[in-house]
């Protein structure tokens, strides 16, 4: 159980706590009243796969490997999230591979002012016998340059035979031929019940920046149309199967380090009206690319992450391609189809990701983001990515889980299994406290509640761990209310090595991704004439199955 008896004697006994900011206050009380019924205004109905899954592409192979050396540890992790919906996964492969334009044709470093990356450039070769080939001279971490995908390359994916894939499809190596090949052997081999969709492109917002000379809006829609075109005649599909994903905007993170860059013209709204909207018929959905911040050595787990100001203020171009797109007939869902919390926090020492407070920051936008009818969200992973879900064992490095795949849960538990789910954030004007409702059937089932506030479980500092007083009216017919947790002993800069747990459950390589009870610390509690009150830690989460 790592540390738990020691992690308890902290907590119990000493309650050792470091509080960052002057937002805590252990006497504090709030007020929240919820709605018995859902709301007009309610955001829904809920994807039961709107908690999927995306994993650089390379990265993918190294996650599930083959029908014939599965990856149980992975798949397992994947049929935790989707048995808490009763759902088939959507999995997003791509990011694909990187452009490296250091170098020339003949082997050569390019001069410094061209040192930079593009996205979007693997190659399909059909002739290959390896699923995967990196050029020589490249680490085993990041992503890898120049990337080559053989056929056997797909059968990884029928390592989850239940899961839906958007396939990502080269676009910006400009090499249509190729690209046809390639989304030709994906169609075949993993199977057109087993594709949600493809992408034509990554992140192509960046292509002007690196190997597009005058790259702009227009030029991109005239290419993306001629190749979806070109490509669903290449399947044998007509001209109206709804069968791609369109896009796919980078993060494009702005002046304050936040998503949504105001100075930048490539926005959905801006997109589909310089042309786009032409090809409808053929969008399934659309997708943007979210990173909650860059990091940077200002960088602050309380205010970069642990804030729901930020994700409201970051999420507003998000908020308004939704708004553009529920007006288009039919509406357009959109999709945060590669997600992370922070960029660049491997490169200093800010401390933002696989910690409590980043588990606790994606509950958070996971559920804001179910409120402003965002359709689905596909967190990413990769190999070395510290934002990840979790890691396989790789290149000497242990298998492990992380941070992030306890607020994956949490999101897909608030989901849960009715068929018309409906949700509702209850807006407290707090940066530090946010609330939720979910709506079974139109009726009151589950509520959110978390607390932002960071605190660290630190033994030389303060003396005790702050924690807000919630009275919550929900009406009379609830009769009691059963609480879990998502929490650590060690607070919110605590790892998973540090006793994160959710409802008092772990999951941890030496289970194999299965989870196990390690405490008990789920409660229920009586509710009296529509009220209960309940005590929420700071750095920790709640949520109240209301039962009648």
């Amino acid at each position: 159980m790592r540390n738990f008896l020691i992690a308890l004697s902290l907590y119990c006994d000493v309650g050792a706590a470091a509080v960052i900011g002057q937002r805590a206050n252990a006497a504090a009380s709030t007020n929240i009243t919820v709605e018995s019924v859902a709301p007009n205004d309610a955001a829904g109905p809920i994807d039961p796969a709107f908690a999927g899954l995306a994993f650089e592409e390379r990265s993918f192979y190294y996650y599930f490997g083959t029908t014939n050396n599965t990856n149980t540890f992975s798949k397992n992790l994947v049929n935790v999230i989707a048995e808490k919906t009763k759902t088939q996964p959507i999995i997003r492969v791509g990011g694909t591979s990187l452009y490296d334009p250091r170098m020339t044709t003949h082997n050569q470093v390019r001069p410094d002012h061209l040192m930079k990356y593009c996205r979007d450039h693997s190659t399909y070769n059909p002739h290959q016998k390896k699923p995967i080939l990196v050029p020589p001279g490249q680490g085993p971490h990041g992503i890898p340059s120049d990337l080559t995908l053989g056929p056997s390359y797909f059968d990884t994916f029928a390592t989850l035979p239940n899961a839906r894939y958007i396939v990502d499809i080269p676009l910006a190596s400009n090499n249509l031929t190729n690209s046809k090949e390639f989304a030709k052997a994906a169609y075949e081999r993993i199977g057109p019940s087993n594709i949600f969709a493809f992408e034509i492109g990554n992140e192509v917002n960046n292509y002007g920046h690196d190997i597009r000379k005058h790259w702009s809006i227009p030029k991109y829609i005239s290419q993306w149309s001629n190749w979806s075109k070109q490509i669903l005649n290449t399947l044998g599909l007509s001209q109206d199967d709804k069968i791609y994903q369109a896009v796919a905007l980078s993060s494009e993170e702005g002046p304050e380090h936040l998503p949504g860059d105001p100075k930048s013209d490539w926005k959905i709204p801006t997109i589909f009206r310089q042309g786009l909207n032409k090809t409808e018929s053929r969008i399934k959905s659309v997708s943007i690319h979210y990173y909650q911040t860059k990091a940077n050595h200002k960088s602050s787990l309380q205010n970069d992450i642990m804030n729901h100001g930020v994700v409201v203020r970051g999420s507003a171009f998000v908020k308004d391609a939704v708004k553009y797109l529920n007006k288009q007939k039919p509406p357009i869902p959109l999709a945060l189809a590669e997600v992370g919390n922070a960029l660049g926090n491997k490169t200093n020492d800010s401390g933002l990701e696989n910690v409590l407070g980043d588990s606790l920051w994606q509950a958070d936008f996971f559920l804001y983001s179910m409120s402003i009818n965002v359709s689905r969200i596909n967190y990413q992973s990769g190999l070395t990515f510290p934002f990840s879900l979790w890691n396989p064992a790789y290149n000497n490095t242990p298998a492990g889980v992380h941070a992030a795949f306890y607020g994956q849960v949490f999101a897909a538990e608030f989901i849960g299994t009715a068929e018309d789910v409906r949700v509702k954030e209850i807006d407290l004007k707090d940066n530090f406290l946010t609330a939720y409702a979910a709506y079974d059937n139109k009726k009151l089932a589950r509520i959110a509640i978390n607390n932002l506030n960071l605190w660290s479980g630190d033994p030389k500092s303060a003396p005790s761990r702050p924690s807000r007083n919630i009275t919550l009216s929900i009406g009379d017919d609830a009769k009691s209310i059963e609480v879990k947790k998502l929490t650590s002993p060690f607070g919110g800069t605590a790892s998973t090595e540090q006793n994160i747990t959710w409802g008092g459950m772990e999951w941890t390589a030496d289970s194999n991704g299965q989870g196990v009870q390690v405490l008990n610390d789920t409660v229920t509690l009586p509710v009296h004439e529509g009220v209960v009150d309940i005590k929420v830690n700071a750095s920790e989460a709640i949520m109240a199955f209301v039962q009648y």
